[in-house]
């Protein structure tokens, strides 16, 4: 089991930078299946990031920084929200089969800059008990207009080695 100082320096920043990555693939060709999984994956990511930002189900952010309030700066939009949570690992009748009530590339793009924002801020109020993350970490990562992942533009962990179980710690 992970202690505190473990858990915001590693687990943390596993989660966002799996939220960069799945985004990043998405941005390339896949199969279906593939396609799927990179959506859930993301999704799952960024409503445990969110989560984490509420105290939800889980550690909260709070417990981590010095004046942070979730959200106060501009508050996650509930249709955002609402798409996102009849999207992952739940199944129910409220999942659609309507493209514009699903969380479309455009949907997940917001989503993504929402997350990042919100981190960031949870990164800037870390107390000084804790790692403090690197700047970049909370930044987005843009391909560019025309890029397919490829071996010299596909982005990857900056920071963490990912294993079956989580992160293995630095690179």
């Amino acid at each position: 089991m992970a202690d505190r100082a473990e858990f915001i320096s590693k687990h943390v920043p596993y989660t966002i930078n799996q939220m960069h990555g799945t985004h990043a693939e998405l941005q390339g060709s896949h199969s279906q299946v593939i396609q799927n999984a990179l959506i859930e994956s993301f999704c799952i990511s960024a409503r445990a990031l969110i989560d984490f930002t509420l105290g939800k189900n889980g550690e909260d952010a709070r417990d981590y920084t010095n004046n942070y309030t979730p959200w106060a700066g501009a508050p996650l939009d509930s249709e955002l929200k609402n798409k996102l949570s009849n999207q992952i690992a739940h199944l129910t009748l409220r999942r659609t089969e309507i493209n514009t009530q699903k969380l479309d590339g455009i949907a997940r793009a917001n989503l993504y800059s929402a997350v990042l924002k919100e981190m960031d801020e949870v990164r800037q109020c870390l107390t000084s008990e804790f790692d403090q993350w690197p700047a970049e970490l909370t930044k987005e990562r843009k391909l560019g207009p025309a890029a397919q992942p490829s071996a010299t533009n596909h982005v990857t962990s900056t920071s963490v080695q990912f294993g079956t179980t989580g992160p293995l710690g630095e690179v």
